[in-house]
């Protein structure tokens, strides 16, 4: 039992710690996505923050399969590199309890993915898409500064605002 406790924490630690890493740098991509669109004063401050907190909800269930696979080659690579593997073995710990324990961790993390796929995301989704059209039907008459120009994509025009 002790083993056993000892295998889910190496897994784990290396899963949080992935998935930590993986998320940090997924949001900063985003983070700077949403800047862009901030210093052309289409989105407002709290408005870049929030659509990056969505967006990094949204990611979570691509990015946590991620990260479990990477937990799990780094606790197996650390259990191989210090020869913990083999002395598992050498004790008579059967290979398939050794699986057993990293499946059973898997099916959590599973879990986990399925409950953000069903409840967070779509909540993420509809806010992200409100807070959007919030932002784009507001951007027409309050974030338009005098002496800059503003390009429209959907119809490839831009115009040039001299005074307010």
């Amino acid at each position: 039992m002790l083993l056993y406790r000892y295998l889910l924490r190496e897994i784990a630690i290396a899963f949080a710690f992935v998935s930590l890493l993986v998320s940090i740098i997924f949001t900063i991509y985003s983070l700077t996505l949403f800047l862009t669109d901030a210093a052309d004063g289409l989105l407002r401050i709290d408005e870049v923050l929030k659509l990056t907190f969505y967006k990094s909800i949204i990611a979570l269930e691509v990015l946590l399969p991620i990260a479990f696979y990477f937990g799990v080659l780094i606790s197996f690579s650390r259990l191989q590199m210090h020869n913990e593997y083999t002395a598992m073995a050498a004790c008579g710990f059967p290979n398939n309890r050794l699986n057993t324990t990293y499946i059973g961790f898997g099916l959590v993390v599973a879990v986990i993915i399925s409950a953000i796929s069903f409840a967070l995301r779509p909540w993420a989704y509809t806010n992200m898409y409100h807070l959007k059209d919030i932002a784009r039907s507001s951007y027409e008459i309050d974030r338009l500064q005098a002496k800059r120009f503003y390009s429209y994509a959907e119809d490839n025009r831009t115009v040039y605002i001299r005074e307010i």
